[in-house]
């Protein structure tokens, strides 16, 4: 067979590049679509972080503010409550009370005293130690046995405060609330002891609970403008004893078990049996041996909504400048687009009219270097279209490819830029948030004395608007430090050398102690400025000066002890031969005074040896120093005598002529004693120490006892006319 020829295959019309129809997105198109994302990604990322860290910081701030407003009112009824235990203390320390002999009309009129005192007093007595009423306000239940009653049982064992309770033996007495509701009272109980020390009965006082009801009206009346702000008051056992209407009664356990579990926190969103939540504070009241207190916890409670309603508003606000930055990128990345595809399209456009043959030649753009190139190589292909059609189809891809890589560059470059710059932002946010929340005054100032930064503390503490005084010289915030010692601790702290100092400043009405640090900002070797942090460390000076002075001090008659007259008398010695003035030390001793303890008493020793200090300090000068070595020994330390033994000598007449009067040791008793003084010089020059000085004196008063007491003598004289 011979092979057969191919049938002819039909020709088909054909539609060259240029003519067929665009069906792709143009480039300005795709970069608004990838700017638009790429905003709204963003956008919606920061506006959720945000949101949610100021919610939280807003929420916390709401919840501590709560805590506080709660322990301040638990401060209130604490204080309150205190003000109380303290009238009754007072009143049963009082000596009409303390005696086997009582006068019942002075008891009952200082009874009444106190009851004036304080409206809220509904009656107050003292009964005998079998619980018969003896003395009371008003002359009520006088005679009465109240020995079942619990304030008196829990009185006979020591200060007692009895919580709210229904009244028994007044309900029937004194009239009740306006509103008809039963009679409700607290107790405060004191026990009383005879002269020596025998109980002998008890004091007591009852007050209105509907004291406690105006207490709470006045603590809340600063919150009255917080919608739904609910306060409670409830007892040892968790119960409500006063709250609104519907929780009178009934057990708040189950909210306190919530707030136990708010990590350390006295403040939570509590769900309650409905299912309803609370933002819920507490404060609960301390005990001591001093103020027994009841165990009462203040409980603060807001609705969830009510509580929270700025953060929902926070978060709107959020949410509505998150729109607008979203709209504002959109409109940025228009123009972006636009500038970026504006030469590409109007190349396009004369590429177009050169092939239609309405231009004769390409137009040079310079909006930026690609377009530049891709225009002028357009320009140079265009003029060899017909002899390099090939090179030039391949040129116009590589300069395609190039304007890409370009492009994809710049974007990268341009995404990268922005999230360095969100981290940054984030980063100084979060550094101000702490700085702002720490209970330290910090600040920074620059190299030329300017402050350049200074926390939210400023304002807590000093209450200036920290704003206004960046830009500000050193020292404008306080005058409180002198400007020498400020500008001192500066320059230190500009030449690279941490410096500290203290001062006192008052913060809200109150003396306070800050010790503040300058810390040196280096950077690369070389100082830009400082660091300041200033803390408050009032309460731990406070302890220091009061262990101080404890230590120093004699606990029984409050004069200086062994330990300060060991500090002090090598500084007077000192003082002595500067000022070229004797000074003397008299070594006291009472006579007699063992007898005291064992006839009478330690108790009626310890009023003699108080006694005896106050007559000492009556008998010397303001200058001179009384010191009570132990027992009934004392020291008298005289400075700047201007006759030297003549001087010592007619203190201790002085002395011994006051000790004449006798000591009254309670009860009626007096008892007459005397006192034998040594007598120690020491002049300016003298070679000698403190320990010989108190030497002599000792050895001077022990040869004034065995010379019959009631005298004195000076060291070194045997004779003691030979002195005056």
């Amino acid at each position: 067979m011979e092979p057969t020829a191919p049938a002819p295959v039909a020709s088909e019309p054909r539609t060259s590049a240029a003519e067929a129809p665009l069906r792709v997105w143009s480039l300005r198109t795709m970069l608004l679509i990838a700017f638009a994302s790429l905003t709204l990604g963003l956008t919606l990322i920061l506006t959720v972080l945000v949101g949610r860290t100021e919610s939280r910081v807003l929420r916390e701030e709401i919840g501590r503010g709560m805590a506080t407003t709660a322990r301040q009112m638990e401060q209130q009824f604490s204080s309150a409550l205190m003000e109380r235990y303290r009238d009754v203390l007072q009143v049963s320390s009082h000596s009409l009370f303390h005696t086997s002999t009582p006068n019942r009309k002075e008891q009952r009129e200082a009874l009444e005293a106190l009851q004036a005192s304080f409206p809220s007093y509904v009656w107050i007595g003292a009964t005998d130690a079998k619980g018969k009423v003896m003395a009371s306000t008003g002359g009520l239940l006088e005679g009465a046995d109240v020995s079942a009653r619990d304030w008196f049982q829990r009185g006979l064992k020591g200060p007692a405060m009895v919580d709210v309770h229904e009244a028994k033996l007044l309900a029937k007495l004194v009239p009740g609330p306006a509103d008809g509701s039963p009679l409700r009272l607290l107790d405060v109980a004191m026990p009383i002891h005879d002269e020596k020390w025998n109980l002998i009965g008890v004091v007591g006082a009852h007050f209105s609970w509907e004291w406690a009801q105006s207490l709470r009206d006045r603590a809340l009346e600063p919150a009255r403008d917080r919608a739904g702000l609910e306060m409670m008051v409830l007892n040892a056992s968790a119960e409500v004893l006063l709250g609104p209407p519907d929780t009178l009664g009934k057990s708040m356990r189950e909210p306190l078990n919530q707030l136990a579990l708010a990590r350390g926190r006295d403040y939570a969103v509590v769900t309650d049996e409905d299912g309803r939540q609370y933002l819920m504070a507490q404060a609960a009241g301390s005990t001591s041996a001093t103020s027994p207190g009841l165990g009462w916890v203040v409980l603060l409670r807001q609705d969830i909504g009510n509580a929270y309603e700025t953060v929902a508003g926070l978060q709107r606000q959020v949410a509505a400048v998150g729109a607008l930055v979203f709209v504002l990128a959109v409109l940025l990345s228009v123009l972006i687009s636009r500038y970026l595809t504006g030469p590409l399209y109007r190349l396009g456009k004369a590429a177009d009219a050169l092939r239609e043959g309405t231009r004769r030649d390409m137009p040079v753009m310079d909006d930026y270097r690609e377009a530049q190139r891709l225009s002028r190589a357009l320009k140079s292909f265009g003029e060899e279209m017909e002899a390099r059609v090939a090179n030039r189809t391949v040129a116009l891809e590589e300069a395609n490819d190039a304007l890409r890589v370009a492009m994809e560059k710049e974007a990268e470059a341009g995404f990268q830029l922005r999230e360095r710059e969100a981290l940054l932002r984030r980063s100084q946010a979060e550094l101000r948030t702490i700085a702002d929340n720490l209970p330290v005054m910090i600040c920074r100032v620059g190299p030329d004395m300017r402050y350049t930064f200074l926390n939210e503390t400023y304002r807590t503490w000093l209450g200036i608007d920290t704003d206004a005084l960046i830009g500000q010289p050193l020292g404008s915030v306080t005058d409180t430090i002198a400007d020498t010692t400020l500008q001192g601790h500066a320059a230190r702290a500009l030449a690279g050398e941490r410096s500290e100092f203290e001062f006192d400043i008052v913060l809200h009405g109150q003396s306070r102690h800050l010790a503040v640090s300058f810390i040196p900002h280096d950077v690369d070797g070389q100082v830009q400025g400082f660091f300041g942090m200033a803390y408050d460390v009032t309460d731990s000076k406070l302890r220091e000066l009061s262990l101080s002075e404890q230590a120093l001090s004699d606990t029984l008659t409050g004069l200086p002890n062994r330990r300060l007259l060991e500090a002090q008398l090598p500084l007077a010695m000192a003082r002595a031969q500067r000022n070229a003035k004797p000074l003397a030390v008299l070594f006291l001793d009472l006579d007699g005074f063992k007898t005291v303890n064992d006839r009478h008493g330690h108790p009626a020793g310890d009023a003699v040896l108080r006694q005896f200090g106050e007559r000492l300090i009556a008998s010397v000068r303001r200058s001179d120093m009384v010191v009570r070595l132990a027992g009934d020994e004392f020291v008298l330390l005289l400075e700047h005598l201007q006759s030297g033994a003549i001087d010592a000598c007619a203190i201790a007449d002085k002395v011994i002529e006051g000790m004449k009067e006798p000591f009254d040791v309670g009860n009626g008793v007096k008892i007459t004693l005397s006192t034998s003084i040594g007598i120690a010089l020491h002049a300016p020059g003298e070679e000698s120490s403190p320990v010989n000085l108190m030497h002599l004196a000792d050895q001077a008063m022990y040869a004034a006892k065995q010379g019959g007491k009631n005298r004195r003598v000076l060291s070194g004289e045997l004779d003691l006319g030979q002195v005056g």
